[in-house]
């Protein structure tokens, strides 16, 4: 039976190895994993990637033969300031303020850009105004300055990666990058408010661009594994 996990998109299986596994797949829409967090809010961490695993990665690869954009959520960004620092020394390098809408619609983004900028400095980080771009849910916003910088980095032959926190957003990102560029939608990544659901590297590649979907990582040291269930439901992107 060819049924997928409506949570993370990974098939169904009996197998408890497979990733998919699920108890009865007539009974069930949701894998074991998204179950135990959808409705009792428990991280199985044997299936969460860690900033280690994400670490290991990024030092396996030439990162002068990238282009980086790093995700992060905007009240959350301060536990990726050592991700950050590492990932830029990537040839080109970007962050993108995923999930502005958080932030009051009346602010001016080109103060709060110039906020940012200062208060990555305070922590050692230096950036120009011009690799600070926003993304939102609902709104373009530098949509379209995402998708010309990804191309002009292929037209050097650069791929574009995608990295950041589990639950920043990334495939919904790159899912909005593909419906620009009229990419058919069953190549469209699977996305889903549970943590992890992405746990591999996908590469989508183009005429004019290729770009890399990672997995996000669990840090537990921002706090995440010490939430209570309610806590954690608030700070995932989609209410149940």
């Amino acid at each position: 039976m060819n049924k997928k996990c409506v949570g993370c998109g990974n098939y169904l299986s009996t197998d408890p190895n497979d990733l998919g596994y699920c108890l009865d797949i007539s009974k069930f829409e949701l894998c074991k994993r998204c179950f135990q967090f959808k409705h009792y809010k428990k991280i199985d961490q044997k299936l969460t990637v860690k900033k280690a695993d994400i670490e290991n990665y990024l030092n396996s690869l030439v990162l002068d033969n990238y282009c980086v954009f790093y995700l992060v959520d905007p009240t959350n960004f301060i536990f990726d300031l050592e991700m950050i620092k590492r990932s830029m020394n990537a040839n080109q390098f970007y962050l993108i303020f995923n999930k502005i809408d958080y932030l009051a619609k009346k602010n001016n983004l080109s103060v709060i850009k110039s906020r940012l900028v200062d208060n990555f400095k305070d922590h050692g980080i230096n950036f120009s105004p011009n690799q600070i771009l926003f993304n939102s849910i609902y709104l373009t916003y530098d949509l379209r300055k995402i998708d010309r910088l990804m191309k002009k980095a292929y037209e050097k032959r650069k791929k574009a990666i995608f990295l950041g926190q589990s639950n920043v957003g990334k495939s919904s990102l790159i899912n909005k990058l593909l419906k620009l560029n009229n990419i058919d939608k069953k190549l469209a990544l699977t996305t889903s408010p549970y943590l992890n659901t992405t746990l591999q590297i996908n590469q989508i590649k183009r005429r004019d661009f290729c770009l890399l979907d990672t997995p996000g990582y669990l840090d537990q040291t921002n706090g995440f594994f010490d939430l209570v269930p309610r806590r954690i439901k608030r700070l995932v992107s989609y209410q149940w």
